[in-house]
């Protein structure tokens, strides 16, 4: 419970970062989703929070099939400095807790900004992804 408290605080601390590539989109349109990628023992996905439509804080607690779990935990001993992102792609995020299954892929990103893909066609059905936290903002940055 301690380190759940710490990763809640540690993600509203990432209110203040930039969207990370995002762009703006038109309201019939679905983004895709940066989300910071945390743990080692247990993975937790937390959403970069920003305009709408990214004005959802989500943290989504992971099971990675053991191929993604291999390498992305590899990838964190190797790549310390570097942010690892789980990228969804295009849905609306703030109906995440009906979804079935989301999907996207796993990037590095170095200290410059530059990503690269690590692991492509992650898919996580609902029974491996749990919603640790879900609110949504009533950020005004439109």
């Amino acid at each position: 419970m301690h380190s759940l408290k710490i990763l809640i605080v540690l993600s509203f601390t990432l209110i203040s970062l930039s969207a990370l590539g995002q762009t703006s989109h038109s309201a019939h349109s679905h983004p895709n989703h940066n989300m910071i990628l945390l743990g080692t023992d247990e993975i937790f996905a937390s959403h970069i929070v920003y305009k709408r439509p990214h004005n959802y804080q989500v943290i989504l607690q992971l099971e990675l099939d053991q191929k993604t779990r291999q390498t992305y935990l590899k990838s964190k001993l190797e790549h310390t400095e570097e942010r690892h992102i789980l990228l969804l792609d295009s849905m609306d995020i703030g109906e995440i807790e009906n979804k079935k299954t989301i999907s996207g892929k796993i990037q590095v990103e170095d200290v410059t900004g530059v990503r690269r893909d690590l692991v492509q066609n992650v898919g996580l059905s609902n029974d491996h992804f749990k919603i640790v936290y879900f609110n949504e903002l009533p950020l005004s940055l439109e």
